[in-house]
């Protein structure tokens, strides 16, 4: 509930189970998360795109900041996850939160999928690489396969290699209402 900086918690069965966290930079605080997920512990980690960075909230409340961006420069603005099963995140970093976007002075790193594992981040695949500014992101239960969503409404499926890389790519689908917050489910549907 990004509006609310807050993370709310449903059953299978969309029912409410618990909401937590509040405004703030503190233990516990938000300030408008995005794309929330869960590592292998049950941490919650999410796109804190107003500070550039990916967080991770630990168990006692205190936030880890995971990653900022990569070799001194920052994030544009982290817009989306997913996170493997090695709890390696992946995430789309475009320029939708910088003011003027792409023209802006602060614009570091060049959109597109980044990675990071074990306190190292590395470009995955360049938006140019992908055929369009990156948006969604999704990976299959099992982690062979990444769904990546453009800005041009289009999803590609990637393989995802051994060491974490991706492969060759279909395009998977296209058309209106592409975009944002992807998942798939435990039978592998996007």
């Amino acid at each position: 509930d990004g509006g609310n900086s807050r993370v709310q918690v449903f059953t299978p069965g969309g029912a409410h189970r618990l909401s937590f966290g509040s405004e703030g930079s503190g233990p516990g605080q938000f300030f408008h998360p995005a794309a929330i997920d869960c590592d292998s512990q049950g941490r919650v980690i999410w796109c804190a795109d107003n500070d550039r960075q990916v967080k991770r909230l630990e168990k006692d409340g205190m936030h880890t900041v995971l990653s900022s961006g990569m070799n001194g420069q920052k994030f544009s603005g982290p817009n989306d996850i997913a996170i493997a099963a090695d709890d390696a995140v992946y995430v789309t970093d475009n320029d939708f939160g910088l003011r003027d976007g792409g023209k802006n002075p602060d614009k570091q790193l060049q959109n597109g999928i980044y990675r990071i594992k074990n306190g190292e981040t590395s470009l995955v695949l360049s938006a140019s690489d992908l055929g369009g500014i990156p948006n969604g992101i999704a990976l299959s239960p099992d982690g062979t396969w990444m769904y990546l969503s453009t800005a041009n409404r289009r999803v590609r499926r990637y393989a995802v290699n051994p060491d974490g890389t991706l492969g060759t790519f279909t395009v998977f689908t296209e058309g209106v209402g592409i975009g944002d917050g992807m998942k798939t489910d435990t039978a592998g549907n996007l």
